[in-house]
């Protein structure tokens, strides 16, 4: 996919006011909304959330630590992991990994079922660690979309064709393994809180990297100027403390 420059994107006022958004709803990095249809932000509905480690068979810890855990995390729900259509785009996020890495953060995928994932692991199609919400707890809290009959069960969508024969095309293995109806999301966190979120609404919608890239560095810049003014008056004091302290006594 294209990875153009998204300087102009970037220049986007961090948590930006759209009039087509809800009155009182809040806004990324990119201008798109940032809190689930509930109004409220997704670290916060995530934040007690355990799912599985299947490497270790136990359970990780809270989300909300891995979320407030100082650096960006990159948090990829995916639909199927059979799906060459999820295959495909959890490589394509993982074109992020050194960005993310380079600002203290990882990328980390959570899937809702086990068909499939170890395929998924070994084709290596996510450069982070792969975990399993079979309860679909976190699904459930961020309100993604489960496909049925009131929407064709996904299909109706021509984009999902289109993308179909676009994964077709570029050779991305799959199969028709587990639940094909639960739709999954994208979701970045800077500072402890959602700066971009895109939930599926059918089999071929996927997140924008490049939109994703301009909202990861937008809420970097934002933190860096929040935190410069804070951080300058600590050395100054922290100095004069020095200064006091190394003076000779009258």
């Amino acid at each position: 996919m294209s990875r153009a420059s998204s300087s102009a994107a970037s220049a986007t006022p961090f948590a930006c006011e759209r009039k087509d958004v809800a009155p009182g709803r809040k806004v990324g990095a990119t201008g798109l909304p940032m809190d689930g249809p509930d109004g409220k932000n997704a670290a916060d509905v995530l934040h007690d959330i355990r799912v599985t480690d299947p490497a270790t068979g136990k359970q990780t810890a809270p989300l909300g630590e891995l979320i407030d855990g100082g650096g960006p995390v990159l948090l990829h729900l995916v639909r199927r992991f059979g799906c060459p259509l999820c295959r495909e785009a959890a490589a394509d996020l993982s074109t992020m990994a050194g960005e993310v890495q380079a600002a203290g953060g990882r990328l980390v995928a959570i899937g809702c079922q086990t068909e499939g994932l170890e395929e998924f692991v070994e084709g290596s199609f996510f450069a982070g660690p792969v975990w399993v919400d079979a309860d679909k707890l976190a699904f459930s809290a961020l309100k993604l979309h489960r496909s049925g009959l009131h929407d064709g069960y996904g299909f109706l969508d021509p984009a999902s064709w289109s993308a179909m024969w676009r994964s077709y095309q570029r050779g991305v293995p799959g199969d028709l393994k587990g639940d094909g109806f639960q739709m999954g999301g994208t979701f970045l966190f800077v500072g402890g809180r959602c700066v971009y979120d895109h939930r599926m609404t059918s089999h071929g919608d996927k997140p924008d990297v490049d939109e994703i890239e301009a909202a990861l560095r937008t809420a970097l810049a934002a933190s860096k100027v929040t935190a410069g003014p804070a951080a300058a008056a600590s050395g100054v004091a922290g100095s004069e403390a020095a200064t006091a302290g190394d003076s000779p006594r009258a």
